[in-house]
């Protein structure tokens, strides 16, 4: 029982006290008068898998050189006070903490500026990226401030970024925005994003067609082969038609999550049974060990490729399995624990260059 207390408390450390990202997104307003006509609000929601109140407020950096912190505007009044503390609701993956921070910001004047936050709490389980928990969620939005365009609005976000299905089912997924000044939007799949820049380990979600987005914004997955988390981008471009003309007039973004079971089996890892794989990354032999209430329950290691394709399955002898000396290129694996058929520990281990011989 020590070694599973210990387990918890080194994972929630790590994942920043509960903080497990479930999505965001970013958006502007205009919010200017004739005192300040180039007044914008910046909105950041975020959605955390967590039970404790997170982020009471975050730095946003207007694209200006100015940067200042954006209180949580939504919830009760409670730990963050003066702030807001953020509202529980309900989704495929269970409760989530649902957040809005808010801030205005006087612009000098015309021009373009890229508006951006830094969020932490990215999973550590996400599979198309290598070592995910290293990497922030990083927020972009474009504002494009014109006399002749005049005031824009991004679009309103109102889908909850989290999706949860199953391998071999055709996933789909639509924002579900609202602009209210009527431009037309683009829509567009993009790299997640970390500290301002494109994730370099980022790759498109497992499939075994396509992963492609419409033009009404709608994302289709067709199909996930793997059973993971993966989390993608969707960047939405506003076009204004001034006299037959378009205009670009803005830039918004969101970050969705998703986790791909396989159907019929469970959703989640047994807690009462953690699974290590070691060192990982690796350019040598990598290590299994299982530390398990149930001493006496045989399990079987499974592997396989970036494809989905079994490379080696493993029988597990007094808690321990070494993956044997191949020639495997290097990349991202995944590995399953089974019991009596039942999935009950999943994850990933990545071979580096100089790799096994």
């Amino acid at each position: 029982m020590k070694k599973i207390l210990i387990f918890i408390f080194l994972f929630f450390n790590i994942a920043g006290f509960g903080q497990i990202s479930r999505g965001a997104n970013i958006s502007y307003r205009y919010t200017g008068n004739a005192s300040f006509p180039y007044n914008y609000t910046i909105t950041i929601t975020t959605y955390m898998k967590s039970t404790s109140v997170d982020n009471c407020e975050l730095m946003v950096n207007f694209g200006d050189g100015d940067t200042a912190f954006a209180p949580r505007i939504n919830g009760p009044m409670g730990v963050c006070a003066p702030f807001k503390d953020g509202v529980l609701i309900s989704s495929c993956d269970g409760i989530l903490r649902y957040s809005v921070y808010e801030i205005s910001h006087n612009y000098a004047g015309p021009g373009n500026y890229n508006v951006s936050a830094d969020i932490l709490g990215r999973d550590l389980s996400i599979c198309n990226m290598v070592v995910s928990g290293n990497e922030s969620i990083n927020l972009q939005t474009e504002l494009i401030i014109s006399t002749f365009l005049g005031p824009s609005n991004g679009p309103s976000y109102t889908a909850i970024p989290a999706i949860c299905s199953n391998t071999g089912v055709i996933v789909y997924y639509n924002p579900e925005v609202i602009d209210v000044d009527g431009d037309s939007l683009h829509y567009e799949l993009i790299p997640s994003m970390s500290n301002g820049t494109s994730v370099a380990s980022w790759t498109n979600p497992q499939h075994s067609n396509s992963f492609t987005i419409n033009d009404t914004g709608t994302v289709i997955w067709d199909k996930p082969t793997l059973f993971c988390e993966y989390v993608f981008d969707i960047k939405i471009s506003e076009w204004r038609n001034i006299s037959g003309t378009y205009y670009l007039v803005g830039k918004t973004m969101q970050e969705v999550w998703a986790e791909v079971s396989v159907l019929g089996g469970i959703k989640e890892n047994n807690p009462s049974v953690s699974l290590t794989a070691f060192p990982n990354p690796s350019s040598g032999l990598i290590n299994f060990k299982i530390e398990s209430e149930d001493q006496n329950s045989e399990y079987e290691l499974n592997i396989s490729n970036s494809l989905g394709q079994t490379i080696q399955t493993i029988a597990i002898k007094n808690n321990l399995a070494t993956l044997e000396e191949s020639n495997l290129p290097a990349g991202m694996y995944f590995y399953t624990l089974s019991s009596k058929q039942a999935i009950v520990n999943k994850g990933k281990f990545v071979i580096l260059e100089g790799n096994m011989k």
